[in-house]
């Protein structure tokens, strides 16, 4: 019975292990936080080696969604970008190379099939996450640096840029809301996710630029809401709607 016990448990463990080492090295799952040339390896890998028929990694998967996760956890980003002993021009050069970043992912995730339908959903969702997340930081670091090489940072030239950045992001977060033209392409938990983006993301841009212009986010969102089929979703929007109403005008 002893000899049985063993020989289970090693046939087990070889099976935890085996499908363990299957990961390829091009994912540094090893480290705690990834940088840039961590993610263009990762990225490379899955647009040029990865057959078509294997899948990137994905949540469903539970071999590869370590992978995913790691992908789009905000925290890589995060923690160089909000770290406050690193000087803006650094920052500022990173902010450029994780924006990229962001735009590769999204682009992977947002495969549409046969049927209109997007092949991963949940991870097309929490792609846009990271890539609004990267934004407002992206955006800030930007316009922070410019504020401060100026010589007079109340200059109009200099405030005119720098309001200008700040329309640019809003303009980029609408982009977001007007996908929701695609609501039928996505599943019914990619949809509650798309919803607790909005509830979080948007109400961190309306925070983060006060005197930005949001009439577009807000005729989008209308327009939106009387699109959508999800309460989910109109509940996001109607709050959105209500929150840019608030600001003073």
């Amino acid at each position: 019975m002893k000899a049985i016990k063993i020989t289970l448990f090693l046939i087990v463990a070889s099976m935890f292990f085996g499908c363990g080492s299957t990961l390829p090295d091009n994912y540094h799952m090893d480290k705690r936080y990834w940088d840039v040339t961590d993610y263009d390896e990762a990225i490379r890998y899955i647009k040029f080696v990865i057959p078509k028929e294997e899948g990137y990694p994905r949540l469903s998967d539970p071999m590869t969604a370590p992978v995913f996760m790691k992908l789009v956890d905000k925290q890589n980003v995060s923690i160089v970008l909000e770290d406050q002993q690193l000087g803006l021009k650094h920052k500022n050069e990173v902010s450029k190379e994780f924006f990229e970043v962001g735009k590769d992912i999204l682009e992977l995730y947002q495969e549409i099939d046969t049927q209109d339908k997007f092949i991963y959903p949940v991870e097309c969702v929490k792609s846009i996450e990271f890539f609004l997340h990267t934004q407002l930081l992206y955006f800030k670091i930007g316009n922070d640096l410019i504020i401060k090489d100026a010589v007079d940072p109340q200059d109009a030239e200099v405030q005119r840029v720098v309001r200008s950045n700040e329309q640019v992001i809003v303009n980029n977060f609408n982009i977001y809301l007007e996908l929701l033209t695609k609501e039928d392409a996505f599943n019914d938990a990619a949809v509650g996710e798309y919803a607790s983006m909005i509830d979080v993301y948007f109400d961190k841009l309306l925070k983060d630029y006060p005197n930005t212009d949001f009439t577009l986010l807000k005729d989008t969102a209308m327009a939106m809401s009387a699109k959508v089929k999800s309460e989910k979703l109109k509940k996001s929007l109607a709050d959105l709607i209500e929150k840019i109403n608030q600001k003073p005008v």
